[in-house]
């Protein structure tokens, strides 16, 4: 063959292949720069796309759990993509067996990939999250908000002593796993932190609980302790106006006995904890949040002791003290909402560990009784037109706790009202939630009005 006629034969061959070329290129510079670098390099983009390596396997199954779906890794050309808070479905012409995957429901783009098979997608949403009490008042409404509102989290797990169940009626779209058994059990603790991101400690038991709690996530090597400590931990027999991480030191003998100290204990255990070496080499980061006295769906304790004693009294809740003490309370779904923007916030670096803070509501700070009216009004109950002196109810109490206290020897008397609680409510007690607002990015999610008209 002569030399003339090969080389017409090779053009032959190479300029159709050429113009394949020269179309491909052509479709992949008019895609955006960040997914041009992606196709041509594999390189990992500085903004929300990573992309990794998979193993060679051409159609990946999907594994399936609950509601998240996850695809099993696999090496090809073209690497999955990453995203954050946009998930981006590629539309591919010649690949219908092209498996999705997303956990996320944020914006939706959608870009056009020439013959890219097998191109699965994921999410950062890849924390797991324990709560301790999950099944308790305060629990149920951060396993709402974590359902909701927290998007970086996949999958929940529960620790309480009861079965938990959804008592506030949303719509469950993560899995939840429930562990049955009470964090004194040091094991039972361990089992459940294994395999979690961060843990909110809402179980309200005392402290040597706790430490079975933090020794559980340093060996887990979980990342962040969020622990749920209470206002009573800063209040004696003073009022507190206005009060403050700065101003509220621990009172030199607490109102209430017991429960406020134990509270105070294991506070200071978890701070301390902060930065303690965990598995692998990994700090555990921890946090405090005191909580209000709190109302909201499902309370069992302060609106519906209130209610359940004017039904005693014919349908009236007698008043106490001159009306003049101002008391602050916060809605459980606020209080809920601050344990997620803390979590946020030592997630992002937001905020050092080892840290307190008041996370107190948009709840009008007035006198407790006022506060009740509405919740008698819409149940055809009724406040009393005249009030107890605090005096007359407060020393009678004390006088009869003292009674009870000298006769304890002989026989054992269970009193429900205590002199303590008339002192509570009779003395101005409310705080300030700007650090929490400012650092942790705390904004209540729920107005009063929309709280109590919940209830």
């Amino acid at each position: 063959m002569k030399l003339d006629e090969s080389i017409v034969i090779m053009m032959s061959v190479t300029l159709p292949i050429k113009k394949q070329l020269n179309s491909v290129s052509a479709e992949k510079d008019k895609l955006n720069p960040v997914f041009r670098n992606i196709l041509t390099k594999g390189e990992t983009s500085s903004d929300t796309i990573l992309v990794t390596e998979r193993p060679e396997t051409p159609n990946p199954p999907l594994i399936r759990t609950s509601n998240t779906v996850l695809a099993t890794e696999h090496k090809t050309p073209n690497s999955p993509l990453l995203i954050s808070d946009t998930v981006l479905f590629t539309e591919r012409s010649k690949a219908p067996n092209s498996p999705l995957m997303t956990t996320s429901s944020d914006t939706v783009l959608a870009t056009e990939r020439p013959e890219t098979p097998n191109l699965p997608l994921m999410t950062t949403s890849s924390d797991t999250v324990l709560v301790t009490g999950g099944a308790g008042f305060l629990g149920q409404h951060i396993v709402k908000l974590l359902q909701e509102k927290a998007d970086h989290v996949k999958e929940i797990k529960i620790l309480d002593m009861k079965p938990y169940r959804n008592i506030l009626d949303y719509k469950q779209c993560k899995p939840i796993q429930t562990i049955i058994g009470n964090i004194t059990d040091r094991d039972t603790v361990q089992r459940a932190c294994n395999g979690v991101t961060s843990v909110y400690h809402v179980a309200g038991l005392i402290s040597y609980g706790t430490r079975n709690v933090i020794d559980g996530c340093v060996k887990a090597g979980v990342q962040r302790l969020i622990y749920c400590s209470t206002v009573d931990v800063a209040i004696g027999y003073d009022p507190i106006r206005d009060g403050n991480e700065n101003n509220t030191p621990p009172p030199k003998r607490f109102l209430f006995p017991g429960y406020p100290e134990t509270k105070y204990k294991a506070e200071c255990l978890v701070l301390q904890s902060n930065g303690r070496t965990c598995t692998l080499g990994r700090k555990l980061e921890t946090l405090a949040l005191r909580v209000n006295v709190l109302y909201g769906e499902g309370d069992p304790y302060y609106v519906t002791t209130g209610l359940k004693r004017a039904y005693k009294a014919n349908g009236t809740l007698y008043r106490v003290g001159n009306g003049q003490a101002k008391f602050q309370q916060a809605y459980a779904g606020n209080a809920a909402w601050a344990f997620i923007c803390a979590d946020k916030a030592l997630r992002n670096n937001l905020t050092p560990g080892g840290t307190v803070y008041y996370i107190p509501d948009d709840t009008p700070i007035q006198n407790t009784f006022d506060f009740f009216q509405p919740f008698l009004e819409s149940r055809q109950l009724r406040l009393s037109k005249w009030r107890i002196p605090f005096c007359l109810a407060y020393g009678g109490l004390y006088l009869f706790e003292v009674f009870l206290h000298l006769i304890s020897p002989l026989k054992k008397i269970y009193f429900h009202e205590a002199s303590c609680s008339v002192w509570y409510i009779c003395t101005d007690l409310y705080f300030k939630s700007e650090k929490a607002r400012k650092i942790l990015g705390y904004k209540p999610l729920t107005s009063p009005n929309e709280a109590i008209s919940s209830i």
